[in-house]
């Protein structure tokens, strides 16, 4: 396996080949390095950690994701999940992990998901209607918005109404009056858009890695831990009393959130109880769901809405087939556009809100690959024997936008390579993650909302493409990975400048 170059441009004794990796774009270097020296390759770790693996080869991924008990979540990592969501399905592993699974599998079921759409729809045309109102007021040219700042509003909405029947009414924070008490929604949008401002510094990059390195107990004193244990203390406090009303078959919701269904799930047909979590898990699951649900979902949408803001042809096809629909928008309508299902996957593809998962190997083992390893001795290798705590970063938009595997326009937006035959890799070329993707990982670990993330993206660009003209303002806008994916302007994180106007039908 071979290494990137060790001249001190690129790797430091102190601080490897991660710090490099860290400042540039993302997925930047990862790509560079696959070009170069294929799809399975070894970097430095920083602060004298064991070389790390970079994995993008089809095989060996699959591999990895397929054996989520030999391969789990970093000490390191497990560790800053358990202080921020709480022990949940994220922090889990073996046979919590399937317990967990199977009693939240039920609410994020097609059928579940059907039946969250009216909330869906509604928090999304409160942002239509928010958008259009603001437009409206600078007349037909219309005017620059950071979108940035709006796509949170909904998934935030969505989320705690689906979750568990709470309204954050966070599209009222248009109109937030300084002198107000502060809102829920106002301290939760307000911490993580902090969290997003320091994510790209130097001490972000430090924090984690100083995590690997010294007791756990001083994750705890890093600023953006603690911002981030802002949001999840929130939470708690909302969700308790009403987790508790659940509990006592008090709940108020409607049924169809998520907390309504689990606390049926563990009951058989007759209403006895076979099963359930605990107070503090299903708290602790609300919190992942909101926090890694929500702004994921939300980065998602900014980058599609700006390759649509770039590719004015493909947004004006979109709003075609739109308003060409005989039926007004719903759940079933959304699901029979084939464009609009193209522009998703396309922009999952591209821009992957997954932040670099790593993985940590329990024991030896051979992983196979698809692409094999021609050695110095001259030796082929279709496959590579691991020893036990070697540690793996999957970049996720590296791996989906190869051009070996996508052919030379892999970093071009092209919605059309999804309903033209041919026109994305064969089966047996891509994952066997959704899609043939990793936007959602693959394997008894993907994620578990991934039907309602993929339903809230396209509702959302549906109800904002029928009404509203996106362009490109020509800022350069950069691509910076680290918990998410955000967008960065003259070294700002958190700001995607579009120019927004009323759309002409």
């Amino acid at each position: 396996m071979s290494f990137p170059p060790k001249s001190s441009r690129i790797a430091t004794w102190l601080w490897g080949h991660e710090l490099l990796a860290f400042e540039n774009d993302a997925n930047h270097m990862y790509s560079t390095w696959v070009r170069q020296f294929g799809p399975l390759f070894k970097i430095k770790a920083a602060l004298f950690h064991p070389d790390i693996i970079i994995a993008t080869d089809r095989a060996a991924v699959r591999h990895i994701y397929a054996n989520s008990k030999t391969y789990i979540k970093t000490p390191a990592f497990r560790n800053q999940v358990a202080k921020i969501l709480g022990k949940g399905l994220v922090w889990a592993e073996g046979d919590d992990h399937a317990f967990q699974r199977r009693i939240l599998g039920p609410a994020f079921s097609a059928e579940s998901i059907k039946g969250m759409a009216n909330d869906v729809f509604e928090c999304a045309e409160q942002l239509e209607s928010l958008l259009v109102n603001h437009v409206r007021a600078y007349g037909e040219q219309g005017t620059l918005v950071n979108i940035f700042k709006y796509t949170s509003i909904p998934t935030l909405d969505i989320i705690g109404r689906v979750g568990f029947g709470h309204d954050f009414n966070a599209a009222s924070l248009a109109d937030f009056d300084p002198a107000a008490p502060e809102t829920d929604a106002q301290t939760m949008i307000a911490t993580w858009a902090g969290v997003m401002h320091k994510a790209y510094t130097f001490p972000a990059f430090l924090a984690p890695v100083i995590v690997r390195a010294v007791p756990a107990w001083l994750s705890a004193r890093l600023s953006h831990t603690q911002a981030q244990n802002r949001i999840s203390t929130t939470i708690a406090r909302i969700a308790a009393p009403i987790v508790s009303a659940a509990q006592r078959g008090e709940h108020s919701g409607n049924g169809k959130d998520i907390l309504s269904i689990l606390t049926r799930a563990g009951k058989d047909s007759e209403g006895k109880l076979r099963e359930e979590l605990t107070d503090e898990t299903i708290i602790s699951n609300i919190n992942t769901f909101i926090i890694a649900g929500q702004q994921t979902t939300a980065d998602a949408l900014n980058f599609t809405l700006l390759e649509l803001a770039q590719h004015p042809e493909a947004q004006q096809k979109l709003r075609s087939e739109l308003l060409a629909s005989e039926s007004n928008l719903d759940y079933d309508s959304v699901q029979e556009m084939p464009y609009l299902d193209a522009v998703v996957k396309e922009g999952l593809r591209l821009h992957s809100p997954l932040p670099q998962p790593e993985r940590l190997a329990l024991q030896d083992d051979v992983i196979p690959l698809s692409t094999p390893i021609h050695t110095a001795s001259g030796e082929i290798l279709h496959s590579i024997r691991i020893s036990k705590g070697q540690a793996f970063y999957l970049p996720v938009i590296t791996a989906q936008t190869d051009p070996s595997v996508w052919g030379p326009e892999a970093y071009t937006f092209i919605p059309e390579r999804w309903l033209s035959p041919g026109g994305i890799p064969s089966q047996h070329e891509l994952p066997h993650g959704w899609s043939g993707l990793l936007a959602f990982a693959d394997g008894p670990r993907n994620c578990i909302g991934y039907r309602l993330a993929v339903m809230e993206m396209k509702v959302i660009l549906a109800v904002l493409i029928r009404s509203l003209e996106f362009r490109d303002t020509g800022v350069p806008v950069r691509q910076r990975l680290l918990q998410t994916l955000s967008p960065m302007v003259n070294g700002e994180a958190g700001v995607l400048p579009l120019h927004v106007k009323i759309a002409s039908a």
